[in-house]
């Protein structure tokens, strides 16, 4: 978990150049236990004060307090260098600001001082003392000193202001409701920061803590049925105490069968509680694995599937003929079982057990007391025990279509009931694999076994959806492939959902990898980026997984049509929890790269200008930097101005930038553009940092390269697509590492395709 929090956090600070700055809780040396919280508030008020200068970056003191918790450090104690050191590296600050406080009668004393972290240097170092009450003025004149040690400047004097505590008793109240927050009781913290605020109403970090309390106390309230609470945990030790007194379920009388059926049933509830502890909250549906907990949600699962196999051995053997579908909980464990929010009755049908044992394994469906899914599913991460819970499946449609044609007059439609129930969960586990010809399959065996059963119409009706392709998912899918074969603009939301299910956040790596290794650098599909990097970057934001998303939203800036204005705009407020870096000031220069010709005195020199229109842009996109492409401008972009002039057989290349009168002049030598002479001026000024373009940087870009390739681009312009894909596939047999002519030969035949088809 250290190594997982760790890395998180150093890709916030690979994300800027600004100096990070940690906010330790200061020592209590005033000789009052009484005042050991407010170390918690002080803290605040500085991290509150460092926001509004310019040219640092704060970590928040929450994640202080998670750094804190995971190295099982007590926030009340003092810190000694080694682990002040260590402390600052976890939070991938480079500085820490630590210190003391020190009362005497009603005056307060706060020294403070800068460490760095790199080496435990302590760079600046300050003394404030004033009467308690002016303990605002205080840690004002403590930040005006200790920041002049790591050269930042104030940018905004009145956001100073919202750490304005009138008084040092509004500070500790103020303390204590944060701390109550921190050890998660959101319900009595809401009520004390509410009471500071009516108080003390101009106390404005207070009024800010008041509503994020209230957002806390609505999360809890949400997550609170998904909670290990205390109920839960006795219910769990029932359960385990009482089954491990079963020894020979068979030689048990018939009550202590009950019993122990139902503590089985009630067992299955609580790992699957306990397995919504490894999952992500936020994410509901399906509920994903989060990143680090993989072990333990595989463990819990396998558990899962283990107890549920015991439960079915046992409930054949009390319930052989399997006309007991279920059994209520015992007047003993009604109150538990509802304190816990389980289910008060068991299913002990064998064949509904195998069902459901199925369900679990291929779809993730489980049951806590609520339903919900788990993804990836146990069969994906165990290919075993998707293959046993298939076979198990069809051995309970085995069973189910004996005991229906077995079965006495007055039971038949009990029968043919559960057999209904089991060729339906097969069919619809075969169709949500994708599997058409098996579940259609599956359905017919339905129709032909049950003709006129109650679910024969429905049965036809699938059947024909799968022949048609009809349904809304089918057709999305259907589009879908269409869209990946001809690369065109794409809305992926259905399918992201598919292997979000199937993979859980591999899953979505699996998509992301099928589109970029299909469709990047097809010209057009900007729109449908954004699209898919939005959603794989929202949806593994509210999975947890915040580096993932990170990732996915930096892609959405770099291939989609989102400028640096305002592009944390959304994330901030959406996902809050999630801290990644990316700003107008820190994101990759957004460029505009634009190619002319200066005289057109050689016919040569508009072919030539062609096909440097597409080679120069991947150049500074081979080498981290955001393009800007289509007719859209989204601020805070730069344009580069190429002009194509032919003198003889060398080209001679004019460049300037947007809002530059300065132009310079770089000229081929022996029929090759040396690109650093280029480019390397412009990129002493550009922001990198961009993922690379899907091809390798090049070296140099031969006269006759550019010349052949515009040439190219000619007769795809004049929709000439054989000709266009020869000379395209001609290209990238002479230039292997090509990659824009791979694409345009991909595209021009997809055009053919298309003219011939009509």
């Amino acid at each position: 978990m250290t190594t997982i929090l760790l890395a998180g956090l150093m890709t916030v600070v690979a994300a800027t150049e600004k100096p990070v700055v940690s906010v330790l809780y200061f020592e209590n040396r005033t000789g009052s236990a009484e005042l050991d919280v407010l170390r918690k508030g002080l803290s605040e008020m500085m991290v509150t004060d460092l926001v509004a200068w310019d040219g640092v970056t704060v970590v928040e003191r929450e994640r202080l307090e998670a750094v804190l918790s995971e190295l099982e450090l007590q926030s009340t104690k003092a810190f000694d260098k080694a682990t002040t050191v260590k402390v600052g590296k976890l939070v991938g600050a480079g500085y820490i600001i630590t210190g003391a406080m020190f009362r005497q009668g009603e005056k307060l004393r706060v020294d403070a001082q800068i460490v760095q972290v790199q080496d435990g240097k302590v760079v600046a170092s300050a003394s404030i003392e004033d009467h308690q009450d002016r303990v605002f003025d205080i840690e004002q004149k403590l930040a005006d000193r200790l920041t002049v040690a790591i050269d930042v400047k104030l940018k905004d004097p009145s956001q100073r202001k919202r750490a304005k505590a009138p008084s040092l008793d509004a500070l500790l109240q103020y303390s204590k409701a944060i701390d109550l927050s921190d050890r998660g009781r959101f319900d009595e913290a809401q009520k004390a920061m509410a009471a500071v605020v009516s108080k003390s109403p101009t106390f404005g970090m207070a009024r800010e803590r008041k509503e994020y309390l209230l957002k806390r106390l609505a999360e809890y309230e949400a997550r609170r049925k998904d909670m290990v609470t205390e109920a839960v945990a006795e219910l769990g030790k029932v359960t385990e105490t009482g089954l491990a007194q079963v020894k020979d379920f068979a030689k048990l009388a018939e009550p202590s069968q009950q019993r122990a059926l139902i503590l089985r049933g009630l067992r299955g509830q609580f790992l699957a509680r306990l397995l919504k502890q490894a999952l992500s909250w936020r994410l509901d549906s399906p509920r994903v694995v989060k990143p680090g907990k993989e072990a333990d949600a595989l463990k819990l699962m396998q558990g899962w599937l283990d107890n549920q196999r015991s439960l079915q051995a046992d409930a054949q053997v009390w319930n052989p003929t399997g006309v007991k579908t279920s059994l209520r909980v015992p007047d003993d464990l009604v109150e538990k079982v509802k304190a816990a929010g389980f289910e008060d009755d068991v299913t002990v049908d064998p064949s509904r057990l195998a069902i459901n044992r199925a369900r679990f394994v291929v779809l993730g469906k489980l049951n806590d007391g609520a339903n919900f899914r788990v993804a990836p599913p146990l069969g994906v991460l165990s290919p075993k025990e998707h293959d046993l819970a298939m076979a198990e499946l069809d051995e309970a449609i085995v069973r189910a279509e004996t005991d229906w044609k077995q079965a006495a007059q007055n039971v038949k439609g009990f029968y043919e009931g559960v057999l209904s129930t089991t060729l339906e969960g097969k069919a619809e586990i075969l169709e949500w694999l994708r599997r058409d010809d098996d579940a259609a399959s599956a359905w017919q065996r339905l129709l032909d076994t049950l003709p006129n059963g109650h679910r024969a119409e429905y049965a036809e009706k699938k059947i024909k959806e799968i022949i048609e392709g009809s349904g809304y998912e089918r057709g999305q899918r259907a589009k879908f492939e269409e869209d990946l074969a001809n690369c065109e603009e794409f809305n992926p939301g259905t399918e992201v959902d598919w292997y979000l299910s199937r993979g859980g956040l591999k899953g979505l790596d699996e998509i992301a990898k099928l589109l970029e290794d299909k469709c990047l650098g097809f010209p057009g599909l900007k729109v449908g980026w954004e699209r898919l990097y939005r959603d794989l970057a929202n949806t593994a934001a509210r999975a947890e997984d915040c580096e993932r998303a990170r990732k996915w939203h930096l892609l959405k800036y770099v291939y989609g049509e989102v400028g640096p204005v305002d592009f944390d705009k959304y994330l901030t407020r959406d996902e809050g929890w999630c801290t990644y870096g990316l700003t107008q000031d820190t994101l990759p220069s957004l460029v505009r790269v634009k190619v002319g010709a200066l005289g057109y005195k050689d016919k040569r020199e508009p072919i030539i200008r062609d096909g440097l229109r597409e080679l120069l842009p991947e150049e500074f996109a081979a080498r981290g930097v955001a393009l800007e492409t289509g007719g859209t401008y989204h601020g805070g972009s730069r344009s580069i101005y190429f002009d194509v002039d032919l003198k003889g057989d060398e080209v001679a290349i004019t460049v300037r930038t947007s809002g530059d009168n300065e132009r310079r002049v770089v000229t081929s030598k022996n029929g090759q553009l040396v690109l650093s002479e280029l480019l390397d001026p412009y990129f002493k000024t550009l922001r990198t940092g961009a993922p690379p373009g899907p091809w390798k940087a090049s070296k140099s870009i031969s006269v006759a390269l550019a010349l052949e390739y515009g040439q190219a681009v000619g007769l795809f312009e004049d929709r000439k697509y054989a000709e266009a894909r020869a000379a395209f596939d001609a290209l990238v047999k002479k230039y292997p590492n090509l990659g824009p002519a791979r694409v345009r030969a991909q595209l021009a035949a997809i055009k053919e395709r298309k003219e011939q088809s009509r």
